[in-house]
């Protein structure tokens, strides 16, 4: 069974999960956009998303978490999908 939820609906929950209202608005335009290219809907998991997606205010803040291996925003993005934001980064954490 899966509910469509609206963009407010989304960022309504996810910024109950810690993400930011821009942050949760960015995510939800990826998850969005994603669905349309697979031609598949994206069952909504606040718990799995929280545990798949960090957010970050800042590359260097990111960067710091990762190490050596991991020191600019180029780095990153050839090791994980990051989405930008006026505010901030959300990073796949699965890398």
């Amino acid at each position: 069974m899966i509910r469509t939820l609206t963009e407010w609906e989304f960022v309504d929950r996810m910024t109950r999960e810690s993400f930011s209202y821009e942050g949760s608005a960015a995510l939800f335009n990826y998850l969005e956009e994603l669905e349309g290219d697979c031609g598949e809907q994206i069952e909504f998991d606040p718990v799995s998303l929280r545990c798949t997606w960090a957010e970050y205010r800042t590359v260097a803040e990111c960067c710091d978490d990762y190490g050596d291996d991991i020191k600019n925003l180029w780095d990153l993005q050839q090791n994980t999908q990051v989405l930008e934001f006026l505010g901030g980064i959300i990073i796949n954490t699965e890398f």
